[in-house]
């Protein structure tokens, strides 16, 4: 059964939000906090589906700049101000999480994430999302 709650993400600690704000001291301390919260609600919870927010990542790796430099191409990978240019403007549509309740499994009990361009969301232009794989 799906239930809607309302609740508040956080920005992972290693994701372009965090960097503006966080020294590297900081964003060890952060990231320790939300393992320790995320581990609590998968323990409440079970698994975390999400749709918009923040996501919570598997790995230190932020889905703004993945979603950049996949829809971007190689090319963007190989210039360091190119990975990135335009990735604040992605963030997350949707994340569905492993369920082995439902024998649901992405990668090793991974999530994926399914994230947009604000603009391409306002626009509902569906085509343009993009979709990252994470597991353990």
């Amino acid at each position: 059964m799906l239930e809607a709650v309302v609740e508040l993400t956080f920005a992972p600690a290693f994701s372009l939000a965090a960097a503006d704000i966080l020294t590297e001291d900081e964003s060890q301390a952060y990231l320790v906090a939300l393992i320790d919260r995320l581990e609590e609600i998968e323990e409440e919870e079970g698994p975390i589906h999400r749709l918009l927010g923040y996501p919570d990542t598997i790995q230190d790796d932020d889905i703004q700049t993945a979603s950049q430099l996949g829809s971007s191409g190689d090319a963007a990978a190989a210039d360091p101000a190119a990975r990135v240019a335009g990735a604040t403007d992605w963030g997350l549509l949707l994340q569905i999480d492993s369920d082995h309740a439902t024998r649901v499994t992405f990668g090793d009990s991974g999530r994926i994430y399914l994230a947009m361009r604000g603009d391409d969301l306002e626009a509902q232009r569906w085509g343009r999302a993009w979709l990252t794989l994470q597991s353990y």
